[in-house]
């Protein structure tokens, strides 16, 4: 189980409009670890856990591999409703963040695609704007959770996988998002993958 700091559990949370952003699974190459596939399972119950506790009903997420995937996977386990934003075309989305890491996660991402309630096309590839079509696109999922959650009369929250020794790059990534959320004061939590590689193998949860 995980162990989630941080979270006020006397009042029941009032159903969630969930927006995530995380670590894509690592290549056999990576050197150090960050999101090794041995912790994909972990990652797993503690997504689904966090999903629960929140009465988290509608996704909005890219779906690259590793934690998109995995969080949009479980969504739809609870019967929920996912929307995929992608900053290019499902082909090129797929070549440079779900192919990488194998056959496998490339069929869940197209199974994604087609059980998804919609799936938004933001612009043309470019290598050398890659990143901030990557940024742009997060821009758009904390728009489109914020203003689905206005509609719904919802709460509007966070949630991201990410390792907080190896951060990754400000642009367009995890981090990115992150200080968007700080930005827009959307309550946000995170499942520290630097904890669960740990002994202790224990999920951290803070919040903004």
């Amino acid at each position: 189980m995980c162990r989630w700091t941080g979270e006020k559990r006397g009042k029941d949370p009032s159903p969630s409009v969930m927006v995530f952003s995380g670590h894509m699974i690592d290549s056999p190459t990576r050197k150090p670890p960050r999101f090794p596939p041995e912790l994909e399972h972990t990652v797993t119950h503690c997504i689904n856990e966090h999903l629960v506790l929140n009465k988290g009903k509608i996704a909005y997420a890219a779906a690259a591999s590793g934690g998109d995937i995995i969080f949009l996977e479980q969504m739809l386990s609870l019967h929920g409703e996912i929307n995929i934003i992608l900053p290019v075309s499902p082909a090129d989305f797929k070549e440079q963040s779900v192919a990488p890491a194998g056959r496998t996660w490339s069929l869940r991402f197209e199974r994604l695609l087609a059980h998804a309630a919609t799936v938004q096309i933001l612009g043309p590839y470019s290598p050398t704007n890659f990143k901030e079509s990557l940024c742009n696109c997060n821009l758009h999922l904390c728009k489109l959770a914020t203003t689905r959650a206005r509609k719904k009369n919802m709460q509007v929250r966070g949630l991201t996988v990410l390792d907080s020794t190896q951060p990754g790059h400000l642009t367009g990534g995890t981090a990115s998002m992150i200080s968007l959320w700080q930005q827009q004061k959307i309550r946000y939590s995170c499942i520290f993958l630097n904890k669960l590689r740990s002994k202790n193998n224990t999920g951290n949860l803070y919040g903004s």
